[in-house]
């Protein structure tokens, strides 16, 4: 993660407006730069930031997990419900090592929260906390990020809220070297969210997507969901034409 990105995730955490973190510091604009990844600080600032923030922003050599919490999602894709909530348990209680760690989990928690339980109420403020993502920062984490964000918006009803962020991660999918698995339950969503809209020739499109992938990596359970929205669709043009 570049440090203007480390600035503003701990900003926006701590509640601060660019005006509080910056003041006797440096200039507002100048701020917006470090944070926008346009200019890089003075290790002066930097450290005054840092100060101001309570963190250290250059503890940068911690490993990536992120292969970790892609694991919990693939578990969370396959329905596998045992090892999910095994490795989910193991990634909460492990120590976050740096800020990269503490995003990746608040974003995967909020993945588990929501395709274990539907717990939209803890996974509002997990979200909140890492909303800065929403401001085109792009990378593998702002993918999985919006997958949340979708699934949140999915269950809370805000349908066509849903389908716009599922299409954010859609743009990130030849961008990042995702799996099959990821690719086709990323066309799942987008089939449930425009299924939910109406628009059913994309929605066929989707899970037609979708089901060619699953059907290539024999995922047997997510085949049959698929095949469940191919049916309602069906039945939808079928209703159609007679009403016509």
């Amino acid at each position: 993660m570049k440090l203007g990105e480390k600035i503003k995730y701990f900003r926006k955490t701590r509640n601060l407006s660019q005006q509080e973190l910056a003041e006797g510091i440096c200039s507002i604009s100048y701020l917006s730069k470090i944070e926008n990844g346009v200019a890089e600080p003075s290790s002066d600032i930097g450290l005054c930031l840092a100060k101001r923030l309570k963190v250290d922003l250059y503890d940068l050599t911690s490993t990536n997990r992120l292969t970790d919490f892609q694991n919990l999602f693939y578990q969370l894709i396959q329905k596998n419900k045992l090892e999910a909530e095994q490795l989910y348990q193991e990634l909460s209680t492990r120590p976050k090592e740096n800020t990269e760690d503490e995003i990746l989990l608040k974003v995967f928690k909020s993945i588990y929260l929501l395709l274990a339980f539907q717990d939209t109420e803890k996974t509002i403020p997990l979200l909140k906390d890492v909303s800065y993502l929403d401001d085109g920062i792009q990378g593998e984490k702002t993918f999985y990020y919006f997958i949340a964000k979708g699934l949140l918006e999915y269950y809370l009803n805000q349908h066509d809220k849903s389908y716009h962020s599922f299409k954010k991660s859609e743009e990130l999918i030849e961008k990042y070297n995702f799996t099959l698995l990821e690719k086709g339950y990323l066309y799942y969503l987008l089939g449930l969210s425009t299924n939910r809209l109406w628009k059913n020739p994309v929605c066929l499109d989707y899970i037609k997507l979708a089901l060619a992938i699953f059907e290539e990596i024999y995922d047997f359970r997510r085949c049959a969901d698929c095949r469940i929205l191919l049916g309602i669709v069906y039945q939808r043009f079928e209703n159609w034409n007679e009403f016509n």
